[in-house]
């Protein structure tokens, strides 16, 4: 995507891949079904299960990051959140807030609540090891606006991978970039969790790391996979 994008020459361009760096048995990935964070399923009682499932996935080990696809989703389940403290992004929050935030939460504990694509999930760095799990909500797919579908029509166009460059591999790249939150350096231990059935979707789990073990669970096997995590068991 990005030699197409950046319009580099595919003759002098060499492609690779790396894996992580860090030891796999530090990490545990749940791709959790059931998870009802489509437009179309969004109502008062999912938004409730949605609020019901991120708290158990906090009650599992340690600080937990939860980060959604949307301000107007995470205002919505955040009633439902019981875990205490929370220290939740708001909209256009400037950067002084943000950065105190994120310092309250490390000092603090609880849970940190922003949205995927935002600065704290992008852009400041957890280097101590304060996010023992991070819970990415649903999939930051952009509101199919005007500029949207002109860039899809524009991508389709010119190498024929409309909806894929301008619509499916920035939200996945939102996703990943908000997961990779919780492990910086060797010695971090975490739990990721991916709270919507569609990252299992052919379309966006190709884009995951290859490299990497991806769990499909329900909400039950959830709380037991987690379990078994920080007890240092394998299922």
């Amino acid at each position: 995507m990005y030699r197409d994008v950046l319009g580099l020459d595919e003759k002098r361009t060499v492609m690779k891949s790396y894996p992580s760096p860090f030891p796999k048995s530090n990490k545990l990935n749940l791709i959790v079904e059931g998870a009802p964070t489509r437009y179309s399923h969004r109502n008062f009682d999912e938004y409730k299960k949605i609020g019901e499932m991120v708290d158990k996935a906090h009650a599992s080990k340690g600080k937990t990051a939860a980060f959604f696809p949307s301000y107007n989703v995470l205002s919505s389940v955040l009633p439902f959140i019981k875990t205490s403290p929370k220290f939740v992004q708001n909209e256009r929050m400037p950067p002084r807030e943000l950065h105190k935030l994120a310092k309250d939460f490390s000092s603090q504990g609880g849970m940190l609540i922003g949205v995927q694509g935002g600065s704290l999930s992008e852009g400041l760095d957890y280097s101590n090891g304060e996010i023992k799990t991070a819970v990415v909500v649903g999939i930051a797919l952009e509101e199919m606006s005007l500029e949207v579908k002109s860039l899809i029509d524009y991508y389709q166009e010119k190498f024929g991978k409309g909806w894929e460059y301008a619509y499916i591999y920035p939200a996945v790249t939102r996703a990943l970039q908000a997961a990779g939150r919780a492990i910086r350096k060797d010695e971090d231990k975490a739990a990721i969790i991916y709270l919507d059935e569609r990252f299992n979707w052919q379309n966006y789990r190709k884009l995951f790391p290859t490299d990497e073990r991806f769990v499909v669970v329900n909400q039950d096997e959830m709380e037991r996979y987690l379990s078994a995590f920080w007890d240092g068991k394998s299922l």
